[in-house]
Formats: C-alpha cells, sequence, structure tokens
C-alpha cells in the first residue's frame, strides 16, 4: 500500500512521540523546577526592598524565563541544533506576579545563578544524550521513507515494533522474497534499549 508523504511523516512522528515524548517531558518539568528556583534566588536578592515599594512601581508578568546555553560559552549559532542547549526555560503563573519584564513588556530572560549551574549541567547532559538518540532515530526514518513509500516495503526493513504504525496489510497471493538491499540504512543501536527503558518507566 503506497503512502503519502503526510501519512509518512505522520507515522514518523508518532514513533518518535511514543519512543521519546514522556523523557522529554521528565526533563522538561526539571528544567521548569529549575527556572522556578531561580526565581525565588532573584527574589530573595531583592526582597527587602520589594517590600517598601508601592505595587505600581514592581513589574509584574505571569511567565518567569532564564536563559540557558549549554555547553557554556559556546556559539549556538555554530553548533547542531541536537548537540547543544539554548533554550530560555520558563514557569507560568495564573496570575501576574512579581517579575522582570522587558521594554515591551515580554517576560525578561535572567541569567541562570550559579548555585544552579552545576544541577543545570547534569540536566543539559541528560537532554543532550536524548536529544542525540531522537536525532539519530529521526535520520533512520527519514532516510527508509525518503527510499521506500509503500506499506509493505516499509515492513520488511522497520524493525518488528515500529510495524504497528503502519495501516494493515490485505491479504495478497505469496510472491518471492526480493534480495535483501545491502545499502539499507541501520537500524540505530539505542532502539531496543529506548523500547525497553520506556517499557520499564510505564510499568
Amino acid at each position: 500500500m503506497r503512502l503519502s508523504w503526510h501519512e509518512l511523516n505522520d507515522i514518523k512522528n508518532k514513533i518518535l512521540k511514543d519512543l521519546y515524548g514522556n523523557k522529554k517531558e521528565e526533563l522538561h518539568k526539571k528544567s521548569v523546577n529549575i527556572a522556578e528556583r531561580n526565581r525565588l534566588i532573584w527574589l530573595n536578592q531583592y526582597k527587602h526592598l520589594l517590600d517598601e515599594l508601592p505595587n505600581d512601581m514592581v513589574t509584574r508578568h505571569k511567565e518567569y524565563k532564564v536563559r540557558v546555553t549549554y555547553p557554556w560559552g559556546c556559539n549556538p549559532e555554530k553548533v547542531d541544533h541536537h548537540k547543544r542547549i539554548h533554550e530560555a526555560w520558563e514557569c507560568k503563573f495564573n496570575k501576574d506576579e512579581v517579575n522582570p519584564v522587558s521594554d515591551h513588556y515580554y517576560a525578561a530572560e535572567q541569567d541562570l545563578h550559579t548555585d544552579l549551574k552545576a544541577e543545570t549541567e547534569e540536566l543539559c547532559i541528560d537532554m543532550l544524550a536524548l536529544n542525540g538518540e531522537e536525532h539519530e532515530m529521526s535520520q533512520y526514518l527519514s532516510q527508509t521513507t525518503n527510499k521506500f513509500t509503500g506499506s509493505q516495503q516499509l515492513r520488511k526493513v522497520w524493525p518488528k515494533p515500529f510495524h504497528k504504525y503502519l495501516p494493515v496489510e490485505p491479504p495478497r497471493a505469496k510472491r518471492k522474497q526480493p534480495e535483501e538491499d545491502p545499502n539499507l540504512p541501520t537500524v540505530p543501536d539505542g532502539l531496543n534499549e529506548r523500547l525497553t527503558t520506556n517499557l520499564l518507566e510505564d510499568s
């Protein structure tokens, strides 16, 4: 069964989400926690002043952001996106809270406090490891779906755990199996480990 580009892209995205979505969400929650604590450190530095100021002299916003660029000191424009972290980690509130704002009243991005640097580095390392694994799998899926656009073809070259993402084939008469193509992309080594990890985390 021939699949359209849109169908192949949906299948690819579903595979990547199922493989890495839960772990990415777990790491994201850790980044929110670091942003919250960075904000508290900033607030505590000026609390004695803030308590004395009238409300209309203190900026407020529903978001707080801290800029994180890792590896430290790198130029993010010169490093592949899956090999560096260049993000604004943020925490959000249901109403305006005391927070720094920019000239155009967007949430201003603050620097990371040194007290949180070691913990942030550990989190960045975990993020980069997952990003690299996801990038490798995304490349594999792109290579195979560029080479093959039929569900039967993909069922023959993809590992068995991916077969469930393909549409069910109508019954057909048996045909002679084609010779194996030596130029097929190689399945990333981390697939079995990722599937096992996800299964253990879900149980």
